[in-house]
């Protein structure tokens, strides 16, 4: 994201208010934006004000959801949140996949284990 000062001098209920607008611009429902973190919604609203495209919403969007589930990875691994967003995009996106598709499914051992597995291959690639 380009940095632009002027966006900083916004408090969250400001950005709230312009990130409702173009949830009506673009045809997303307001909640699924507005539920975004913070700084995904500061650059939605910076970079939809400058582009005024819609595709820019929807990539960040995707972006930020493909990883929205990592808060439960972590509490499910018993890791710092903050350890695991220091892992490369590519893991974090498929711990979430994983825990995903197995949340409910099976036991918490064997996801565990699956998580583990993805870690492992993801730090014997670098």
């Amino acid at each position: 994201m380009k940095k632009y000062k002027w966006y900083k001098e916004l408090d969250e209920d400001e950005i709230n208010k312009e990130i409702r607008k173009i949830a009506k611009e673009v045809g997303i429902l307001e909640d699924t934006l507005l539920g975004l973190s913070l700084k995904t919604k500061e650059k939605i609203f910076v970079e939809y004000s400058y582009t005024g495209k819609f595709k820019v919403v929807y990539d960040i969007m995707e972006e930020e959801l493909a990883v929205s589930d990592l808060n439960n990875v972590a509490e499910l691994m018993k890791i710092p949140l903050p350890e695991l967003e220091k892992l490369p995009r590519d893991i974090q996106e498929q711990l979430c996949g994983c825990w995903l598709m197995l949340q409910g499914m099976e036991e918490d051992e064997y996801i565990i284990n699956e998580l583990k597995e993805i870690m492992k291959r993801g730090t014997n690639d670098e």
